[in-house]
C-alpha cells in the first residue's frame, strides 16, 4: 500500500517558492516570438519531499512522477503572444514615439499599405518592432504574472483540498 501524500500541507508549506516559480513560469510563457513551441505548457512541479521544479512541455502531456502521484504539477500557462489581446495597429500608434509614428506612417504611405500590423513594422525597422515586443512582453508580466501565479496556486490547494475530503 502506497502511503498517502498531505499535498496541501507540503503546498502551504511552499507557498512562496511556488509562487516564485509560478511568476518565473508566467514570464517564460509570454513571448512574441512564434515557433514550434507555442503548444507547449511551462509547469511548476512540487515532489512529496517538497523539491519545486520548472519545465517545459507539450501540453496535455505530463512527467513521470506526476502521472505516479509522487508528485503535483501545481502550475502551469500555455505559452502565448501577449500581443493577441490587442489590436495590433492601435496598440502600434501608442507605443510609438511621436517622431517613429510619423516616418512609419509615411512609409506606409510611400509603400502603399492600408493594412498593417508588426510585421510591417518588422519590415520598416526591425529594431524598433523588437523594443516593442520587449515593452509588450515587459508589460504583461508586470501586469498579470503574480496574480495568474497566485490564482493558479490558490485553485492547486483548492482542488487537493477536494480530493483529500473525497478520499477520506
Amino acid at each position: 500500500m502506497t502511503k498517502k501524500i498531505d499535498w496541501v500541507a507540503i503546498l502551504e508549506k511552499n507557498e512562496e517558492a511556488i509562487l516564485k516559480a509560478g511568476k518565473e513560469a508566467y514570464t517564460n510563457a509570454c513571448t512574441t516570438s512564434y515557433d514550434n513551441s507555442f503548444s507547449n505548457t511551462m509547469d511548476v512541479v512540487i515532489d512529496a519531499d517538497g523539491d519545486i521544479r520548472m519545465h517545459e512541455q507539450q501540453q496535455n502531456s505530463t512527467s513521470m512522477d506526476v502521472w505516479k502521484g509522487e508528485a503535483i504539477c501545481v502550475i502551469s500557462f500555455k505559452k502565448f503572444n501577449p500581443w493577441e489581446s490587442f489590436e495590433e495597429d492601435e496598440e502600434i500608434k501608442k507605443m510609438l514615439e511621436p517622431e517613429e509614428l510619423e516616418e512609419f506612417m509615411a512609409w506606409l504611405k510611400e509603400s502603399e499599405i492600408t493594412s498593417w500590423g508588426r510585421n510591417e513594422l518588422r519590415d520598416w525597422n526591425s529594431g524598433v518592432a523588437g523594443r516593442l515586443d520587449r515593452e509588450m512582453e515587459e508589460w504583461d508580466i508586470d501586469e498579470y504574472a503574480e496574480n495568474q501565479a497566485q490564482d493558479k496556486f490558490d485553485e492547486a490547494v483548492k482542488h487537493q483540498k477536494a480530493y483529500a475530503e473525497f478520499s477520506e
